[in-house]
């Protein structure tokens, strides 16, 4: 492990590439290609057969240049092993040109699925019981509207633990699903004014209305791993594919498109939208930031210490973007030129956000710790009441506080009784834990939803929380 006076800066490589344009039903209609903003030390910020000229795209005048080793596309990806999830392939006779049709979704019609009722879980002993759960297929589902009547919800109206202070009664609501093992991940909200969350474990994408409307969408590609989920400056929401290699993008119509990172294996993970009007995402095998454009263009640049795996990344209040290490103890920052700088921290870094007071707020889930670092590196750490919290993944909520899920995953606890809970931290440190009503729950992701409140993912009992500020 590397270990850092101060910061090391560096100015990253960029690797950049075009892919096809996609029909009219994907996730962006035609496109004005002198729209797109480049930079022209990087041939591939642009589609073939356009040139960068003061910032921007135009129609080249001469034959694009292919000479350069580094814009010459890869092999394919071997996909011979068994344990290989399928991707797009590269073409491999085209240099830096486009990488063969996207996948588009957008012809698939959904057709509603009736699930069924499901056994909600209520902390009252004298609850009623809804019929038990139907397992139903192992296969994947088919695409469709699960009705608000199929979702059963349970309440929790839990007073925080360790407040300090009289804290009000929080309401935890949880909607659950029927089939098992969809694992929801990341979740976040959609300019539709709607939740969309990803299920790693089926390979959907999920819209779920403030009233607890669940829609699936059906990922074209199969074992693809969706992991995270952003909304786009476009007024979709883009995704990645930890699995599949690849970035995907969803409408609010359900159209999908994937577009496959040059680089094989880079296994993508956290994403997010830019002061500059592209999603970046983290490629957490790779040890590299991506950059992809709404017209598919994407570009990555390497972090300058080796085998950090890059998890969450957001947007700065400086116009950069700032992503966490969870294998080196460095927070790092990335300019949209592509300027990477990471700042020495005491430990590894899981989740990743931008406090209501202007500094990045990080979670440890080993050390049980929030940590607090101002743009110019300087840290502070905040302990949890709990040895074994596991804080994971962070927001700043709406009240001017963060908002953090625990995922009981380290220390010694007792999964039968012990519950998960919502963390709510101050900016001066001062914690409230707020308890799920069922014990061993393991949580993901959190997010402020359209409504107000806080969103989040329960990944092994395949339920989405809601729990107002």
């Amino acid at each position: 492990m590397t270990t850092f006076t101060r910061m090391h800066v560096r100015r990253a490589t960029a690797v950049s590439f075009a892919f096809a344009m996609v029909s009219l039903a994907g996730c962006y209609k035609a496109l004005d290609v002198s729209k797109i903003a480049c930079d022209v030390s990087d041939k591939g910020s642009c589609p073939d057969g356009y040139q960068c000229s003061a910032g921007h795209c135009i129609q080249a005048t001469t034959a694009p240049d292919t000479s350069s080793a580094e814009a010459s596309p890869p092999s394919p990806l071997d996909t011979s092993s068994a344990d290989s999830p399928p991707v797009i392939p590269l073409d491999a006779a085209v240099a830096d040109t486009a990488m063969g049709p996207s996948i588009d979704a957008g012809s698939v019609e959904a057709a509603a699925v009736d699930l069924g009722a499901p056994q909600g879980i209520d902390s009252a002993a004298d609850s009623p019981q809804s019929p038990p759960l139907d397992s139903g297929s192992n296969d994947l589902p088919a695409t469709g509207a699960i009705d608000a009547s199929d979702v059963a919800a349970t309440e929790s109206g839990k007073a925080g633990i360790d407040a300090g202070t009289d804290a009000p009664p929080h309401l935890i609501k949880e909607f659950y699903k029927l089939k098992m093992s969809t694992e929801p991940y990341g979740i976040a909200a959609g300019p539709d004014g709607n939740l969309w969350f990803v299920e790693n474990g089926y390979g959907q994408i999920v819209r779920l209305t403030p009233a607890g409307v669940f829609t699936a969408f059906l990922i074209p590609t199969a074992n693809s791993g969706p992991t995270e989920i952003a909304a786009g400056p476009d007024g979709n929401l883009w995704f990645t594919e930890y699995y599949a290699n690849q970035i995907g993008c969803i409408t609010p119509a359900g159209a999908i498109t994937e577009f496959t990172i040059r680089t094989p294996s880079t296994s993508p993970n956290g994403i997010t939208v830019g002061p500059d009007g592209n999603l970046w995402f983290t490629e957490y095998a790779a040890n590299q930031i991506g950059r992809i454009t709404p017209a598919g263009i994407i570009s990555e640049f390497k972090i300058p210490t080796a085998d950090t795996q890059p998890s969450k990344i957001v947007q700065g209040p400086d116009g950069n973007l700032w992503f966490g290490e969870s294998n080196e103890t460095n927070i790092g920052r990335i300019t949209t030129a592509g300027v990477i700088t990471e700042f020495a921290v005491p430990r590894v870094s899981n989740g990743l956000t931008i406090g209501p007071d202007g500094n990045i707020w990080y979670t440890t889930i080993s050390a049980n710790m929030i940590g607090r670092m101002t743009l110019t590196g300087s840290n502070t750490d905040f302990s949890l009441p709990a040895s074994h919290s596991g804080p994971y993944n962070i927001v700043t909520g709406p009240d001017g506080n963060l908002w953090f899920t625990e995922k009981l995953w380290f220390g010694s606890y007792d999964v039968s009784k012990d519950l998960a809970k919502i963390g709510r931290m101050t900016v001066a440190g001062d914690v409230t834990e707020f308890p799920l009503p069922s014990p061993g729950v393991a949580l993901e992701d959190i997010v402020v939803g359209p409504d107000g409140n806080l969103w989040f993912t329960e990944t092994n009992n395949q339920n989405i929380g809601r729990i107002n500020p």
